[in-house]
């Protein structure tokens, strides 16, 4: 345990001191994955984990920086909205002696990438309603979260009320009352429900885009393709099923699993031999694989 002992004692330095400048985020980075090794190679090692967090102060044991919340989990499930919604928009502490903290984790490649779906999502929204100009587009969050992107889609984009219909899904109560809140000026262009979206029933006049940016990545293969196929049969012809999936290359991955957000990381090839049992069924015509920037 040499190893571990350094490098929680390099990590109790940073927080002393109210986290790393930015030529030390290559070195704090070595930490994580020094300390995750050894914790993955240790019986017991969540157990490592769980009395480590409370020594570290505040940076680690409390909700005023977003990786707080996110060791805490006070919703008692990782990545919930209020965190998700964190990183959307880039919140810093309010406290000075923990907006390090803060910017570091904004720096992170997997938290770009969250990100980044706010964009792709508008870019979306505007070519599909574009190729159906006069038209109501159907579209279907799923595990919608704070549904930021959703507002920013109907907001941002130029796209009338009168063209796009969005119905976002989750779990969880608190969840939606959090994305009404966000999206109350969009009138009835976004709606709201509580539903466990393997028990939900879609509306019979089908939906154009199903969109899915944070929830397969949390289940496994046996979920994955039932949720897939519930969902493209959800579809109206020609429509479209995207969903999110964190790859194996993931470079935060260690300080994500640091803090127990622990996702199932896909390959290209893992998330294709998923989808092949819709398209030898004809269920769907094609399975693409994207990356985002």
């Amino acid at each position: 345990m040499r190893n571990w002992d350094s490098a929680v004692r390099n990590l109790r330095d940073f927080c002393r001191k109210g986290g790393p400048d930015p030529h030390e985020y290559r070195e704090l980075m070595d930490i994580f994955s020094i300390i995750m090794e050894e914790v993955r190679e240790t019986s017991g090692g969540e157990t490592l984990l769980h009395e480590l967090w409370p020594t570290l102060g505040d940076a680690f044991w409390s909700t005023s920086t977003v990786q707080g919340l996110g060791v805490l989990k006070p919703r008692g499930y990782a990545g919930d909205f209020e965190l998700i919604d964190r990183l959307y928009t880039r919140w810093v502490s309010p406290r000075e002696d923990l907006t390090r903290w803060d910017r570091f984790l904004h720096s992170r490649s997997a938290v770009k990438a969250v990100r980044n779906r706010k964009a792709y999502f508008r870019k979306e929204m505007v070519a599909l309603t574009a190729r159906a100009p006069g038209h109501k587009v159907r579209v279907a969050s799923i595990g919608c979260g704070s549904a930021r992107e959703c507002a920013e889609a109907v907001k941002m984009s130029g796209i009338g009320h009168s063209t796009l219909s969005i119905l976002c899904l989750d779990h969880d109560r608190a969840a939606l009352r959090y994305a009404a809140r966000v999206n109350g000026s969009m009138g009835d262009a976004i709606k709201f429900r509580l539903c466990n979206v393997f028990r939900w029933r879609p509306d019979p006049e089908g939906y154009d885009f199903i969109w899915s940016a944070g929830l397969f990545d949390y289940l496994s293969d046996a979920q994955f393709t039932f949720l897939m196929n519930k969902l493209v049969r959800a579809l109206r012809p020609g429509g479209r099923l995207v969903v999110g999936n964190f790859g194996p290359e993931n470079p935060t991955r260690d300080y994500m699993e640091f803090g127990e957000w622990v996702l199932h990381h896909r390959s290209s090839s893992q998330l294709e031999a998923l989808a092949s049992g819709l398209l030898a069924a004809g269920e769907a015509e094609s399975a693409v694989v994207n990356r985002e920037p």
